[in-house]
């Protein structure tokens, strides 16, 4: 990074220091508006060009590859939980009180028993009467060693998670499986990231240059080394570790980075350079550069972290809630979250009648994958509850394997999910997914949600494989990204999803837009923005069509 002017040669040697210091070593429409003239590569025109159907599915759909989850297991490796590096605070005194919950000592008959017992604790609304609740499911016999316990880490404050996981681990407990071991030792390691990056030491007033220069050169040259390697050894830890317990751990270690830069970009700086603009830019252009590879550490330890959260079929907790905004706040030209703008018409209804139902919609997506047969993936209204959360492994698994038996019904829903699901995280493959489900459906059942899915999910498929890919782009979408003529179609048609085609049609054309595209590229955007507005019924959706047709407008007039 270019330094503004030559006022970087100005920089006290000791503030450059104390950057270098921190990091180095440490982390590495079908119709166009008049006078539009389409690029080359305009992924529309050349579509257009090739075929008149828009839905007609140009290449092979790509198939999600999944472990196997039948027969010999691989085994895992033998991980422990280590204890927690210097410049990790132990867990808060709170922590204790989640962690002395009594364990029940009447063990549960059968599975049924131990399901109806998890349904009554995830049904109460106190965080503490519910943890002690689990607490005495954990002697259930039919549940896998291990998994009420990772469960209530997964509910308990997150800063806790290392308090619950240690006196379980000390008690010696036996055939705890090897994928619970790992979510285990993850969630610990999550704790303990999360409560790494302890407030800098402070500097009071008067912030004067040889002030500010002892204190970066002492206290907080040490903080931060400190600081640094209790992330570092966290990390490595994390690497062993397998599926969901590496997302766990992963996210959190990437978050911590991130959160150190901001940490470092807090520090005092001497009076003399808030007094001169150009100086203050200049520090702060340097120790960006100079913060930049535990930038690129906090960001590769986030996407591995959502990475393997996605692989678990995690579709909304708070873990990867937090580092996504993270990430989009951080790097927002890449626009991480842009597709949670997504209009879809409403879910089904969800029904709580049987206690599976109920469990599918709270348990977490890891832990349903234990306690629901994959089985009961098959019931629609299962199948509906599971996307309040996720959709867990080894359903994927049983609906691949069984996917000639499918019902319609099971087939939207599962098209659903898998869009869900690559939106979430950018995952290409799951949009190719959900076309085949929707193929599937025999032309009788099928519905205008059938059409509208499917016009959705050819506009996505070309977009990035994943949000490594994403960002790596630097912000400029695939060539072939946006193929949005068959949402045109669905818009056109006034039906009762046209508003949710129009919309969608407007944002992912924003979204695909090529690198030094015209004028009249935006010009397009604003129109379908303002077809929108016109036809989409929510208010709230409607204002943000009106608002975002408004700044392609003056983008628009900045490139004539």
């Amino acid at each position: 990074m270019r330094l503004p002017y030559a006022r970087a040669l100005c920089l006290p040697p000791a503030l450059l220091l104390l950057a270098a210091t921190g990091c180095a070593g440490i982390g590495k429409p079908l119709s166009r508006p008049i006078g539009y003239e389409a690029p080359k590569d305009d992924p529309i025109e050349d579509d257009v060009k090739a075929g008149p159907d828009p839905f007609a599915i140009e290449g092979i759909l790509r198939e999600e590859q999944l472990p196997l989850l039948k027969g010999p297991q691989p085994a895992f490796a033998d991980v422990a939980l280590a204890d927690a590096p210097e410049g990790v605070p132990p867990a808060p005194a709170t922590c204790e009180a989640w962690a002395k919950h009594p364990i029940g000592k009447a063990a549960c008959a059968d599975l049924p028993a131990a399901k109806a017992k998890l349904d009554a604790a995830l049904a109460l609304d106190d965080a503490t009467k519910r943890d002690q609740a689990l607490a005495e499911a954990e002697v259930c016999a039919a549940l896998p060693p291990g998994l009420v316990r990772s469960l209530r880490v997964e509910l308990a404050p997150r800063e806790c998670g290392d308090a619950l996981v240690r006196p379980f681990f000390a008690a010696k407990p036996e055939k705890v499986p090897g994928a619970i071991h790992h979510a285990l030792v993850g969630q610990a390691l999550g704790a303990r990231l999360r409560r790494a990056v302890t407030p800098a030491p402070t500097l009071e007033a008067p912030f004067s240059k040889d002030r500010v220069l002892a204190h970066h050169k002492g206290p907080l040259k040490t903080w931060l080394e400190t600081q640094a390697k209790a992330i570092e050894t966290l990390s490595v830890q994390g690497v062993k570790l397998g599926s969901f317990g590496k997302g766990a751990a992963a996210s959190e270690a990437g978050t911590a980075d991130l959160r150190l830069v901001e940490a470092v970009r807090g520090v005092p700086i001497p009076d003399e350079f808030k007094a001169d603009q150009e100086l203050t830019d200049a520090y702060f252009a340097s120790l960006d550069e100079a913060m930049e590879p535990r930038k690129a550490r906090g960001r590769d330890g986030a996407l591995v972290g959502l990475r393997e959260l996605a692989n678990a079929g995690v579709l909304r907790d708070a873990r990867s809630d937090e580092t996504r905004q993270l990430l989009s706040t951080i790097y927002g030209g890449r626009r991480v979250d842009a597709l949670d703008a997504l209009a879809f018409p409403p879910l089904p209804e969800l029904q709580r009648a049987t206690v599976d139902q109920r469990l599918a919609a709270r348990l977490p997506t890891f832990h349903a994958g234990f306690v629901l047969p994959p089985e009961a993936a098959l019931d629609p209204a299962v199948l509906r509850a599971l996307l309040e959360r996720g959709l867990p492994l080894p359903h994927r698994a049983l609906l691949k394997e069984k996917n000639k038996e499918l019902t319609p019904a099971v087939r939207l829903l599962l098209a659903r999910a898998r869009i869900a699901l690559g939106a979430r995280n950018w995952r290409a493959v799951e949009f190719d997914e959900a076309i085949a489900q929707l193929q599937a459906i025999p032309e009788g059942d099928r519905t205008a949600e059938h059409r509208f899915q499917l016009a959705l999910s050819i506009a996505l498929r070309k977009g990035p494989d994943d949000l490594v890919e994403l960002l790596k782009a630097a912000g400029a979408a695939p060539t072939k990204f946006g193929d949005v003529r068959a949402l045109d179609v669905v818009a056109n048609e006034s039906g009762s999803l046209a508003g949710h085609a129009a919309f969608d049609s407007a944002l992912i054309r924003e979204l695909a837009a090529p690198r030094a595209a015209p004028a009249g590229y935006f010009e397009d955007v604003a129109a379908r923005w303002r077809k929108a507005a016109r036809m989409v019924k929510n208010e709230q959706a409607a204002k943000v069509a009106e608002d975002r047709a408004l700044a392609m407008d003056a983008f628009a007039r900045e490139l004539r």
